[in-house]
């Protein structure tokens, strides 16, 4: 079975104060934006939302959350609910500067663990083996969200990475001043892309 992409845009967003997902980046929506930077390199590309419709997806379906309200932790465990993927490469909205080679290289280094990540500090830009899914699910059925939690109690493997290329993936959009540092990276690493801070 080959390993899937998931793109959680479940969020509230409060921080930024509107959608991450339709924020521009580059010209387009930033979840458009990533389901067209990892469709080439996975058999499919889902986005994980709490609710349907809510989100131009560019054609990737949908996953819903089991679990409303929950977070991160109840979408991973719907995903695997929802498909037979043994592997899934998880990221999230905001960490639009993604590098499919790396996800791709995540999902590789996940066989014979349960997790592969980056950085034990961001488990939202990670692969995670089904193997996980009776502590995910074990995990929400106590009331403990926190998806950073779930990981410290995992076998997690981390894959080598350099510091530069960490650091760029790893870039955080959460708030306006967090978006207006990418969008000024983004034009800085391709002075043609053009976005709109709030």
């Amino acid at each position: 079975m080959e390993p899937v992409a998931v793109i959680l845009s479940g969020g509230q967003s409060r921080r930024m104060g509107r959608d991450k997902a339709v924020l521009d980046f580059g010209g387009k929506p930033m979840l458009t934006h990533l389901v067209e930077l990892y469709r080439p390199c996975f058999s499919q590309v889902y986005v994980s939302v709490n609710r349907s419709g809510r989100f131009d997806t560019a054609g990737a379906p949908e996953i819903v959350d089991h679990r409303a309200g929950v977070g991160p932790l109840a979408a991973l465990e719907s995903v695997f609910l929802d498909t037979d993927a043994q592997v899934i490469f998880f990221t999230a909205t905001d960490l639009p500067f993604g590098d499919p080679s790396t996800a791709l290289a995540l999902t590789r280094n996940c066989q014979g663990h349960d997790a592969c990540l980056l950085s034990l500090d961001e488990p939202l830009f990670a692969a995670y083996h089904r193997r996980c899914l009776p502590a995910v699910t074990a995990a929400l059925d106590r009331d403990e969200r926190p998806l950073r939690r779930l990981v410290q109690g995992l076998d997690c493997a981390l894959l080598p990475c350099g510091d530069a290329l960490r650091r760029r993936i790893l870039t955080n959009v959460n708030d306006p001043e967090q978006y207006r540092r990418a969008l000024a990276l983004l034009r800085e690493e391709d002075p043609e892309k053009e976005g709109t801070a709030p």
